[in-house]
């Protein structure tokens, strides 16, 4: 079930639901969903959906690979005056499709994940705003292959004439965030300033590999990036030059490091126009320079640093939309 919870209203939803669904390829889905204004300054929502997911299962190389998926899913938020609090959690079974395998053909994958997450935000009036959030992923991955098949290939310890043939990983990853931001509005400029800090680090319960000479740990010998954090400062000030057209300007700089490297900092910034013809056309321009930094999976598999990827974008378009 793919819906933002938090975009829903308690008060306007106020209301208990059940909803089965079945499909004709045996996949289900049973979602029970409850909202309501406890009394003037306080609020619940609770959602809680169970489904069955059945996808084509292509045969390659004489294997059917399967991705067929179990989901449960509970997500509760609980508003007091100007505090929101909300808990979530998937719980996630699924095949592992093609996998790691040599031949994109695995003899068996399974994949089982569990991700949990809670979060606090505050106002402290209609200005200000403080945001702290926890997420945490447990993941564990099993994966086997024939040696005739070519194996698993694992990034770092393949080998053609002596493949891994079984392949498992339990890792658990976790990220902290904090941000606080604040509007400013003076005269014709709406100026927003913030700052964030996000912190991210892993660790690993349980990674081997096997091969024609036996049972082999990964937990201390693969290169993993352990932690990484990244902060940043920001600014933006939208200068409204009439009632029908608005000038966006905004910096950022973001001080990064990954676990092994030394730190680094890089500006963003962004400059755009909106101009509003009438009640049902718009019109918008963008220019963007930002740095696209490398994921973890790609640090951990490349053999040299990576440094981030900078990128100027144009952007440009018009919004039409009914008159009201």
């Amino acid at each position: 079930m793919i819906i933002k919870m938090y975009t829903k209203i308690p008060s306007r939803e106020n209301s208990t639901k059940l909803r089965a669904t079945a499909g004709t390829k045996k996949s289900y889905s049973f979602n029970f969903f409850s909202a309501y204004k406890i009394d003037g300054n306080s609020s619940f929502l609770l959602s809680f959906s169970k489904s069955y997911f059945r996808f084509p299962q292509p045969e390659i190389n004489g294997q059917t690979l399967n991705r067929n998926q179990f989901r449960k899913n509970i997500f509760l938020k609980y508003s007091y005056f100007d505090t929101d609090v909300e808990l979530s959690a998937v719980d996630v079974k699924r095949g592992g499709f093609m996998g790691l395998s040599f031949d994109a053909s695995p003899d068996y994958s399974n994949i089982q994940s569990l991700d949990t997450y809670v979060s606090v935000r505050q106002k402290f009036d209609k200005n200000t705003k403080f945001v702290f959030s926890y997420d945490h992923q447990k993941r564990k991955y099993r994966e086997m292959n024939r040696q005739s098949d070519g194996g698993i290939f694992v990034p770092g310890i393949y080998s053609f004439f002596n493949p891994p043939t079984y392949y498992y990983e339990d890792l658990n990853f976790h990220k902290f965030a904090v941000s606080l931001d604040r509007k400013f509005k003076k005269g014709k400029n709406s100026l927003l300033a913030g700052t964030f800090l996000r912190y991210y680090f892993q660790n690993t319960s349980k990674n081997e590999y096997a091969d024609s000479s036996g049972v082999h740990d990964l937990k201390k010998t693969l290169f993993r990036v352990k932690n990484f954090y990244i902060g940043s400062f920001y600014i933006e000030d939208s200068y409204y030059i009439d009632d029908k057209n608005l000038f966006i300007a905004g910096l950022k700089y973001d001080r990064y490091k990954f676990y092994g490297q030394k730190s680094r900092g890089k500006i963003n910034g962004r400059a755009g126009f909106i101009s509003f013809l009438n009640h049902s056309l718009m019109l918008k321009g963008f220019i963007s320079r930002y740095y696209i930094l490398p994921s973890m999976i790609l640090i951990e598999s490349s053999k040299e640093k990576l440094n981030p990827i900078k990128s100027t974008v144009f952007n440009r378009g018009k919004v039409q939309g009914r008159k009201k």
